[in-house]
């Protein structure tokens, strides 16, 4: 009788271990085995599992944040994150806009692809790893197919209770984290977009055509060459996490070689740290990028421009580059929730007291300022006289002011087509930027090409060249 029950107690404790090993073995595979990667449309995405009681799936979108839907119950959970763009596919959506036809439903194939394959690549990973350790543990082939056998048991267990509990209405209810907390207020639901797809999808396609044909309209005028050595600056600003904004700059450092960029500030929407990888874009122009702050970014912000080997920032400061020395300042409002509200009369003493901050600054600098950069326009108020041009943004549309004493003050409009804000409006906000034109021995702006392409479901571009009346010089040429 004794003997019957260790045996018994022995077939237990056997059955166990198998259980253990091809349930552990399976882990171990779904752990190693579990991360694939596959295109979505011109993306590149990674499929991964992981265990979560609460199953559920999370989409990535760095650097704007996550989606989060209560698809199915646990103990596994899917997640996508979309890493990065294939440049290829991206050239061809852009040369060829038809191609955006049909790509939702491309886009959705491709997301099916996505997950069949990691389910296939993690089962297959999960049952092989259970086999091995069985084999290796247990030295029998019996023992080695029951530990597979577990593994299989498992996945299938895993898999029938998402299935089962799958929810298909949860794709529509997701929730928002990081930036994309504010995609429900300036996009709608879920709902809406589908219901209006067509819509976006011309919208879209108007956007992408513009890229093209800048290059197009860039090639009809030349560079303004009154003489050799003439400076070309690119003035952008409010770029306001807009991607295409960095495809506009590359196009038109292209096409004119700029020797700078000078940034007006509200590079970001909200400052935080997730932004900067967008920041980190500028990095790789290969051209000097001066930058002052403006209310939608932060200090954060500012180191992050700081941290770009091609990067300067101006906070009461100046800098020579190209030949032309920029003095600037810092928006003192950090006003990025559009609930902020500040009265009229502090918003106005703080900008003019920034601006007056400067004009006094510029007395001790090294050297007299060629151009000052402010963000809001408020602030060049106190500054006529103090230099022959300023440079601003914040009105997200083009303005030219002749201050006292000579000034011209230049307003860019938003280079990012004010980011999210264009959908919030009937009429689309265009994508502008100015190239200026320096006289290399005075230093003084000869002309702008004012480049503009139209802002979502327009398909425009155009370049209007403005020269600057000069005054005498000391040698009498006009």
């Amino acid at each position: 009788m004794r003997a019957l029950h260790e045996r018994w107690v022995r077939r237990v404790a056997l059955v166990a271990f198998v259980l253990v090993v091809g349930a552990g073995g399976a882990l171990l595979g779904l752990v190693l085995g579990g991360q694939t990667r596959h295109e979505v449309g011109p993306v590149q995405a990674i499929f991964s599992l992981a265990l979560d009681p609460h199953g559920g799936s999370i989409v990535e979108i760095p650097p704007l944040g996550s989606l989060s839907f209560d698809s199915h119950k646990g103990p596994v959970r899917l997640d996508i994150k979309f890493d990065q763009l294939d440049q290829a596919k991206v050239k061809q959506i852009v040369t060829h806009p038809e191609e955006l036809n049909g790509i939702a439903a491309r886009a959705a194939a491709d997301m099916k692809a996505g997950v069949k394959r990691l389910v296939i690549q993690a089962s297959l990973c999960a049952v092989g790893s259970a086999l091995f350790f069985g084999l290796v543990i247990f030295r029998s082939w019996r023992r080695m197919l029951l530990s597979g056998a577990v593994a299989l048991a498992a996945l299938a267990s895993a898999g029938g209770g998402a299935a089962a509990t799958w929810n298909q209405q949860a794709l529509a209810e997701p929730s928002y984290n990081g930036l994309l907390t504010n995609a429900p207020d300036v996009v709608g639901n879920l709902g809406d977009i589908a219901q209006n797809f067509s819509a976006y999808r011309e919208e879209l396609a108007g956007l992408i055509t513009n890229v093209s044909k800048l290059y197009t309209a860039l090639s009809t005028l030349r560079p303004y060459t009154p003489n050799t050595g003439t400076i070309r600056v690119l003035h952008v600003s409010d770029l306001h996490l807009n991607p295409a904004a960095w495809n506009v700059i590359r196009a038109v450092d292209r096409q004119y070689k700029i020797q700078a960029v000078v940034d007006t500030g509200d590079l970001t929407d909200y400052g935080s740290a997730v932004e900067n990888r967008f920041v980190d874009k500028l990095g790789t122009l290969g051209v000097p990028y001066v930058y002052v702050k403006g209310n939608h970014d932060s200090r954060k912000t500012m180191q992050a421009v700081a941290a770009q080997p091609n990067g300067t920032v101006l906070n009461d400061s100046e800098t020579t580059v190209a030949g032309i020395t920029f003095a600037g300042i810092a928006d003192p409002l950090f006003t990025p929730d559009k609930q902020t509200h500040l009265s009229g009369t502090r918003h106005d003493q703080e900008l003019y007291a920034a601006g007056k901050r400067l004009a006094q600054s510029v007395h001790a600098f090294k050297r007299a300022p060629d151009v000052l950069l402010v963000h809001d326009p408020t602030m060049a108020q106190p500054l006529g006289g103090v230099a022959p041009l300023i440079l601003a943004g914040h009105l997200h549309r083009r303005e030219a002011v002749h201050l006292a004493d000579g000034t011209l003050l230049l307003v860019e409009g938003s280079t990012g087509g004010a980011g999210d804000r264009a959908l919030l409006h009937q009429n689309p906000t265009p994508l502008e930027c100015s190239v200026l034109y320096f006289d290399p021995h005075s230093h003084r702006l000869v002309a702008r090409d004012d480049i503009t392409l139209g802002g979502l479901g327009e398909s425009t571009a155009t370049v209007q060249r403005t020269v600057i009346a000069q005054p005498a010089q000391a040698s009498g040429t006009p």
